[in-house]
């Protein structure tokens, strides 16, 4: 009885002990759960990355018809508006008949006086011209009379020593001293010849220059002939404005993509108005940013869509960097969808680092008229990658001291069960999109991948799957 009665405490004491056991494995699963971040995993898989991005895009004109007028001419009325098919004649502008009138007497008055002061310098220049030639002819006179004259005196001399007879009672010395006497007039008339022909170049030559110069069109008769054409255009085109019954006319069927200009205001130099043909191809520009920009020119498609969500039929012809100022760009700098973390992923390839290039654009052409000049479109940037080994969300994708990594989990078993083990595993990004980053690294398609948790882990930590 007293054996069975030890047997029986002892069976009761064993299982005391292992119901605290038990109690207290509980329990301390309890409080490690508690404490214990949990995580939520993802396995690597092989696959490609679609990347579609979308962007607003203007349609344009191919070419652009400028509309001028003569500066500070009133407006009285603006008969158009942007996106407005017009005819051919069409009334446009309406301007302000006071300021008509006074501008095309003010016009004329300015015409009149440039062209008097022209006829002046025109007549004035013409009397100088005719001057140099009478002194020119003059001069040639004179100095041709001048050279037969110093020629005569010449001949005459040479005839005296040539005609020299010396008289019976003449002796040796005195014939000497008369023919060496003739001699020397022969010089000196020589010596006359020869300075007249000189003197008689350079006089005529200096005439003859004298007559170029004037035939040469004069400096300020050519100032004052672009005086008179200037004000020769000013009056034509106010002229043109009274022919066209005050207004400015459409000068083709097309479309209005342009009004600078209000009622009441003063025209100036610059055009007020632009306008593109009617049957002309329009253009679509769409602002791209750096990554879509490498995706469409190395591998995507770009899909266009009108405001009622119909696809519009149009070629790409040109990808490139953006080349008009910033305030033409239209789409946002970013429509990717990265998180801020992942901003140093490297893009496909295209454009050099350091190249300073903010933004690019595509152009495309439509005929369609299921858009008009000045629509807005919605562009749609669509490219598949190539086959990747490892393919993750990229809620996945950390990094550590400037590198990209991820968080493993490695199993391990304890006295208490098995837990989990946090591992840091290095991994170059090798391309991505809005959802997924394709990585290269010591991976497999098993091991559990961390994507979130519920506190801040590092490696080495231990956590719990949820």
């Amino acid at each position: 009885m007293i054996g069975e009665k030890i047997t029986k405490k002892r069976k009761k004491l064993f299982l005391t002990v292992l119901v605290v056991i038990a109690l207290c494995t509980y329990a301390s699963r309890q409080i490690s759960s508690l404490c214990t971040p949990l995580v939520e995993t993802i396995t690597a898989n092989e696959g490609s990355l679609d990347n579609d991005f979308e962007e607003q895009g203007n349609v344009k004109s191919e070419s652009d018809i400028a509309l001028y007028s003569i500066e500070n001419l009133r407006v009285s009325k603006v008969k158009c508006k942007v996106g407005q098919t017009v005819c051919k004649g069409e009334s446009l502008i309406e301007f302000d008949q006071k300021t008509i009138n006074e501008l095309q007497k003010k016009a004329q008055n300015e015409y009149n006086a440039a062209k008097a002061s022209l006829d002046v310098s025109k007549a004035t220049n013409s009397m100088k011209s005719s001057q140099a030639k009478t002194d020119y002819d003059n001069a040639v006179n004179s100095n041709n009379q001048k050279i037969a004259q110093a020629k005569q005196n010449l001949m005459d001399s040479q005839n005296q020593l040539n005609n020299y007879k010396p008289s019976t009672d003449d002796d040796a010395k005195s014939i000497a001293e008369t023919k060496k006497s003739l001699q020397d007039d022969i010089k000196q008339k020589q010596q006359e010849y020869n300075d007249v022909i000189n003197n008689a170049k350079i006089e005529i030559d200096n005439a003859k220059k004298a007559v170029d110069e004037a035939a040469l069109p004069q400096q300020d008769e050519g100032t004052q002939k672009s005086d008179l054409e200037e004000k020769q255009d000013a009056l034509n085109k106010i002229n043109e404005v009274v022919s066209n019954g005050g207004m400015i006319k459409a000068p083709e069927d097309g479309i209005i993509t342009e009004v600078s200009i209000k009622n009441g205001n003063m025209t100036t130099a610059e055009a007020f108005i632009h306008m593109a043909s009617k049957n002309e191809a329009k253009q679509i520009e769409v602002t791209l940013n750096e990554q879509e920009y490498n995706l469409l020119n190395l591998k995507g498609k770009i899909k266009i869509y009108n405001s009622k969500e119909k696809r519009i039929k149009a070629e790409l012809i040109s990808v490139g960097p953006k080349t008009t100022n910033s305030s033409d760009n239209v789409g946002s700098a970013d429509s990717s969808g990265a998180s801020s973390q992942l901003s140093d992923m490297p893009s496909d390839a295209g454009i050099p680092e350091g190249s300073g290039v903010t933004s690019y654009v595509a152009i495309l052409e439509t005929t369609s008229d299921d858009v008009k000049i000045s629509d807005t479109v919605r562009a749609k940037i669509e490219a598949a990658s190539k086959s990747y080994q490892y393919v993750l969300d990229r809620s996945a994708l950390r990094q550590d001291n400037g590198e990209f990594c991820v968080y493993v989990l490695e199993e391990k078993d304890t006295i208490l069960g098995s837990s989990y083990i946090v591992k840091k595993v290095n991994v170059k990004v090798l391309d991505k999109n809005a959802n997924k980053v394709a990585v290269s690294g010591d991976l497999d398609y098993v091991t559990p991948i961390v994507t979130t948790a519920t506190k801040a882990i590092s490696e080495g930590d231990k956590v719990d799957k949820k």
